[in-house]
């Protein structure tokens, strides 16, 4: 029976500047009421100061009762804003559903000459920064007091990128704008990054080979880039891919960037995200059909572990180090609105979406919760709509490494760093199934529900009877840790990516490898299958994200 536990957990959740997160579409309704207190339309760009932070009230009153007022003694999420505007001071209480707002300051009264604001007041353009503005790379030193912060990375050592078209850079015998210049590389020239990157003069410098000349170069400042990674070539036309050709699958195109190995395809197929590497600091989102477009940056003051896209709207999630969860809209014009910040667990977090956008499941160290059971490697299944816990979920040995809900979203498959491979009905939640214990290192779920291929850490690979719980075939070839698998859409192949270096295709109808192919020198750690069939997508070691397919 369904043990629902409505333990919520009072998030304190302290965000940093909207400058620097962007805002929740709560503080609409906090800008309007103060509009209509000013007598003037104000937007976010008039305010002298303002942040903001997630909170779960113990009652509507949303932690400002008025005297003599009676509320409902309900749990009810909401936002805290503050703002500064013209020198005074606001302090907003908006629930999440922005039915309640609350102005907590008795002494603010509405003008006697005031006009109210207009009803279509514009919404809060988005608070996505300026690279320069907001900030640091970590791989830096914090810059002294009125300097410019340095510029994130999109490079790495042992890649090819070029100049950017336009002016040639100066080439300089070492790193520094007082260094002597010993050549040019000219707008759009290749080159091989070498070393790097060096701090200096609040520009990031690397070491690179143009034309079998050595020295050094900035790849930008004041948050104009001077160096790019290479685009990629345009896509050719291609078939689906299917078991009776995936035989002839072959490299299509590549890039190389400052990224590292966690892919997420959007579910319309259109975009995949990737998590950047230490001193990017970002999600780059690609759109693999215009792929020789330079991919958009989602930029965040922290490191990344996980990024999902929501798959009912136009929004991504993504979980850090410092065991936050975030939800951010994006539009068309890739301007980002944060709606959803949760700390979920104190470091480490993975996530999952629900296939029907509904609720997300959270595993990481420590899990944030009152519920009496051991903390340590506890999964947390979040109702998105009450921003509340809907089950806590025991059982792992060691932090979660990934999880996936099956197609129907009534299971939950959760893998930990033991290798201990879980299966959660979440009608259920006390009584998860432990498949086995062989050191697991890498699971995906089929499309059809039927199958949990899980790798083993010898490089082979089970396919477990979800139904049954026992593993019905297993797949061996890899010569090293398989890192990732992913199934195709209509669950008739596996792909599989290894230390190895190789992609390598299975038919889940024979369970026979179809085809093998060499994908990198240096292992590959993720792999995922278009929605659409048409493409795979892999991402190595060395910075390289590739896309594989059967051409026409």
């Amino acid at each position: 029976m369904w043990k629902r536990i409505i333990a919520l957990v009072i998030l304190c959740l302290t965000v940093s500047s909207l400058a620097a997160q962007g805002a929740p579409e709560q503080i609409n309704a906090a800008i309007t009421d103060l509009s209509t207190r000013v007598g003037r339309a104000v937007t976010l760009n008039n305010l002298d100061q303002w942040n903001w932070e997630q909170r779960m009230f113990g009652d509507t009153s949303l932690g400002c009762p008025a005297p003599d007022q009676a509320y409902a003694q309900v749990q009810t999420a909401g936002y805290v804003f503050a703002m500064v505007y013209k020198g005074t001071p606001y302090e907003y209480h908006v629930s999440a559903d922005q039915k309640i707002v609350v102005l907590c300051q008795s002494n603010v009264a509405v003008p006697a000459n005031a006009t109210p604001a207009p009803a279509n007041v514009t919404p809060l353009p988005s608070a996505t920064p300026t690279i320069e503005q907001q900030y640091n790379n970590p791989l830096c030193p914090l810059p002294k007091p009125g300097e410019v912060p340095y510029m994130r990375t999109r490079l790495r050592t042992g890649i090819t990128a070029r100049a950017t078209l336009g002016a040639a850079n100066r080439l300089r015998d070492n790193a520094g704008i007082t260094a002597n210049q010993v050549g040019e590389i000219p707008g759009g020239a290749a080159f091989m990054v070498q070393a790097g990157p060096q701090c200096v003069d609040n520009i990031l410098w690397w070491q690179v080979n143009y034309d079998g000349k050595i020295g050094w170069t900035a790849e930008g400042k004041d948050g104009a880039y001077y160096l790019e990674p290479m685009p990629t070539l345009a896509l050719p036309a291609r078939q689906p891919i299917t078991a009776q050709n995936a035989a002839l699958l072959r490299m299509l195109t590549s890039t190389q960037g400052n990224f590292m190995g966690d892919l997420a395809w959007a579910t319309n197929g259109q975009t995949l995200a990737v998590l950047g590497a230490p001193g990017s600091d970002s999600i780059w989102l690609f759109a693999p059909e215009l792929s020789q477009q330079p991919p958009n940056f989602f930029i965040q003051d922290g490191r990344l572990t996980d990024v999902d896209f929501m798959p009912t709207t136009p929004q991504i999630m993504f979980a850090t180090t410092t065991g936050d969860v975030h939800l951010v809209s994006l539009s068309v014009d890739a301007r980002v609105r944060e709606t959803l910040v949760l700390h979920t667990h104190e470091k480490n977090v993975v996530t999952a979406i629900q296939p029907d956008g509904t609720h997300f499941a959270a595993g990481g160290e420590n899990a944030a919760t009152n519920v009496n059971v051991d903390k340590r490697f506890a999964l947390l299944y979040w109702d998105l709509a009450t921003v509340a816990q809907a089950a806590v979920i025991v059982g792992h040995t060691a932090p979660a490494i990934d999880l996936q809900f099956s197609p129907d979203g009534t299971k939950l498959a959760s893998l930990d760093a033991n290798g201990v491979l879980l299966l959660t009905t979440l009608a259920t939640p006390d009584t998860p199934r432990i498949f086995n214990q062989v050191n697991y290192t890498a699971m995906a779920y089929s499309s059809n529900a039927q199958f949990v291929a899980a790798a083993r850490v010898n490089g082979a690979i089970d396919l477990i009877d979800t139904t049954k719980g026992s593993v019905i075939a297993t797949y061996t070839g890899h010569l090293g840790r398989v890192n990732a698998v992913s199934f195709s859409p209509d669950s008739t192949m596996l792909a599989s990516v290894s230390d190895d270096g190789t992609l390598r295709l299975w038919s889940t109808q024979t369970d026979n490898q179809i085809t093998v192919v060499e994908v990198s020198k240096t292992g590959v750690q993720d792999v995922g299958f278009s929605p659409l069939g048409g493409l795979i997508a892999t991402a190595s070691d060395d910075g390289t994200l590739s896309y594989f397919g059967v051409s026409q």
